[in-house]
């Protein structure tokens, strides 16, 4: 089966892990289980930047993305925020 190709926002990993939620597991469950496919998790360049302007709060986060996230340079996409690259991205 063709994998899933996930991308993650930074708020969104901050607060599942903030939670205690595992991404991971929940995601296997979902996709995996259901459809018997790969997931490949991607984060925006400028998201993980936001990550790491928390500070020491995105800790968490921050090693998650790390570890586990394919990171999407996305410093020639257009947009002011990292919805509207998001988006663009995707367009493309």
């Amino acid at each position: 089966d063709t994998p899933f190709h996930i991308i993650l926002d930074g708020t969104f990993v901050f607060t599942a892990l903030k939670f205690k939620i595992d991404i991971i597991d929940r995601l296997k469950t979902l996709l995996q289980e259901s459809y018997n496919a790969e997931v490949n998790l991607y984060i925006m360049k400028s998201s993980l930047v936001e990550i790491r302007d928390i500070g020491s709060k995105g800790s968490t986060a921050l090693s998650f993305i790390r570890d586990t996230c394919k990171e999407i340079n996305d410093d020639d996409i257009e947009g002011t925020s990292i919805s509207e690259r998001t988006v663009n991205f995707l367009s493309k």
